[in-house]
């Protein structure tokens, strides 16, 4: 165990000498290429010019997981990396076509460009190595009930770098199977997945006692007491739970923000938008929108429009959500859903009022009705406006578990704030660049899914709840 911990020590030691390496590598680069703009003449401009390119890179490439190495594959970092790169040189150039009242430098801001990315790549591809010799990954017991088996483990061993799955055991028997051979001298790490307090107490407190790393899959619940603070009332330590409506500025702000940068948005990607609008138009000669209604805020009910990306009628039959390959997608569709443009239209939601840019997502009627049905603390998710994207949306995909979109929905509404707003933002740059994160379902579950969604819109027609 010692041996492991060490050598564990020795890889998380050279990927902090290897992120200090590259930011003064990026900052040298800026400041060589910066003698060539106006500001490299100026001291006073050069050193705001060196402050403002250095707090950018490291603060977005933080926020993008571009100094994750090891701990992400090498693309997403190249990817976080580059996104950081470019913020930050681009104000660079800003700085200095200001400071010299002309448009100028765009050759040797493209030449810093390129330089640095081409050094990132590198840089990206030889800590990845370096990391793997190093790093030995946590040997872990999975203890779930047996309908979650599968589906984590598929997970876990998705992240072979970092976790190698040691065994399996039901919540009850954790503590005895921990207890006996190779268990016991080889786990290091449990990931757990439980609803039993007891079960829980129990394996949470024997992983403080034998300094084990614990990572628990929360409950809805736990999101929402994690958002509580102590108090002292009544003579009594007690937990206050406030509702998100107590930001009542906070909010106010958010829906300025909303109208004047979704305004802004319109005009500047309207050239954007006629031009996906054409391209439909001229693909398949059908309607350009699809308009569908979907729950927002309190459960109002509000039409949603996106660029259509489907053939015509696709889904006047129920509720079929998009499989992996899926034949209903058009070609012009492909395209803008790879890039998330087929949610363009919804600015015009957002500048309404019926959504804001950053929220739970929209969830079909029928569809939110199931989960509602199947998980109860799913309507808990319209205690917030639906929003265009959001932390599921960020941290999870298309094909997300439903009970794990929830848990993300419920970290945000619990922990909402407008700094939290703005990070969201800038990491769905990110992730519109990726293409697995517009993933379908696999065929099975989409079938699954269907199926049991109509079984509960006909019990509910016939109690008269769905006129």
């Amino acid at each position: 165990m010692s041996d492991r911990r060490s050598t564990n020590y020795r890889s998380r030691r050279a990927v902090f000498y290897g992120n200090v390496c590259i930011r003064i590598i990026m900052i040298g680069i800026f400041v060589f290429f910066s003698r060539y703009w106006y500001l490299g003449k100026h001291r006073g401009v050069f050193i705001i010019g060196i402050v403002i390119f250095a707090f950018i890179y490291n603060r977005t490439a933080g926020l993008y997981g571009g100094f994750r190495s090891g701990n992400s594959r090498i693309r997403d970092i190249c990817l976080a990396q580059g996104l950081s790169i470019f913020w930050a040189s681009s104000a660079g150039f800003v700085i200095n076509c200001i400071s010299s009242h002309k448009l100028q430098g765009w050759s040797v801001f493209l030449s810093m460009l390129m330089l640095q990315i081409i050094i990132v790549v590198v840089w990206a591809c030889k800590m990845n190595q370096i990391y793997m010799c190093l790093h030995k990954p946590r040997e872990v017991l999975l203890v779930c009930r047996s309908e979650r088996k599968d589906e984590l483990i598929r997970v876990i061993e998705k992240n072979t770098a970092k976790f190698h799955l040691a065994g399996y055991a039901e919540p009850e028997d954790a503590l005895a199977v921990l207890g006996k051979r190779p268990y016991k001298d080889t786990v290091n790490c449990l990931i757990v997945s439980t609803d039993k307090g007891d079960s829980r107490r129990q394996i949470f407190a024997w992983c403080l006692q034998n300094e084990i790393k614990l990572y628990m899959i929360p409950e809805a619940a736990d999101v929402q007491i994690g958002s509580m603070r102590m108090v002292h009332v009544l003579e009594k330590p007690m937990v206050l739970y406030q509702d998100i409506e107590r930001f009542r500025t906070e909010l106010a702000v958010k829906r300025v923000f909303d109208i004047v940068v979704g305004t802004a948005a319109i005009i500047i990607l309207a050239p954007v938008m006629v031009g996906i609008a054409v391209a439909i138009k001229i693909d398949d000669s059908g309607p350009v929108f699809f308009c569908q209604d979907r729950y927002t805020k309190d459960e109002k009910v509000f039409r949603m429009i996106k660029f259509r990306s489907m053939y015509v009628d696709k889904e006047r039959h129920g509720v079929m959500p998009t499989t992996q390959g899926d034949s209903r997608i058009t070609r012009v569709g492909s395209v803008i859903r790879s890039f998330r443009l087929d949610e363009l239209p919804q600015l015009f939601n957002i500048v309404k009022g019926d959504m804001s840019f950053v929220g739970p997502r929209p969830e079909q009627i029928e569809l939110y009705e199931y989960y509602a049905y199947k998980t109860p603390e799913f309507r808990l998710r319209s205690r917030m406006k639906g929003g265009l994207t959001g932390y599921a949306q960020v941290y999870g995909k298309y094909n997300t578990e439903p009970e794990d979109k929830l848990i993300m929905d419920l970290a945000y509404i619990e922990n909402w704030s407008l700094s939290l707003d703005f990070k969201l933002l800038m990491k769905t740059i990110q992730v519109c660049l990726k293409r697995e994160s517009t993933e379908g379902f696999q065929n099975d579950k989409a079938e699954e899914l269907i199926n049991h969604t109509e079984e509960l819109i006909s019990k509910t027609e016939e109690m008269g709840t769905i006129s």
